[in-house]
């Protein structure tokens, strides 16, 4: 799913309208429309609000593959209680 899709259902999600949305995050709902319709994304600070705000992480609002690096994280995580074998 790609960032316009995951803000679209973060709002509507939460049953707020694009002009609520924006308010909590200080951008207008034209800014909030353009982030759902792929025209743009929000800079970085309102990006950390927006995380914030939501409680959603940074690398789920803007990478696809969030899922797998996490799996690929806990099979590294598992694999390091055999280091000691092999150094």
């Amino acid at each position: 799913m790609d960032f316009a899709n995951k803000v679209t259902q973060i709002r509507k999600g939460l049953g707020l309208s694009q002009e609520e949305f924006g308010s909590m995050l200080n951008v207008s709902r034209q800014a909030v429309s353009k982030w759902e319709l792929g025209q743009s994304r929000p800079d970085i600070d309102t990006l950390a609000l927006l995380c914030r705000t939501f409680n959603v992480s940074s690398d789920e609002l803007i990478l696809k593959t969030v899922r797998r690096n996490q799996q690929h994280a806990k099979v590294l995580s598992d694999l390091s209680c055999y280091r000691w074998r092999f150094a």
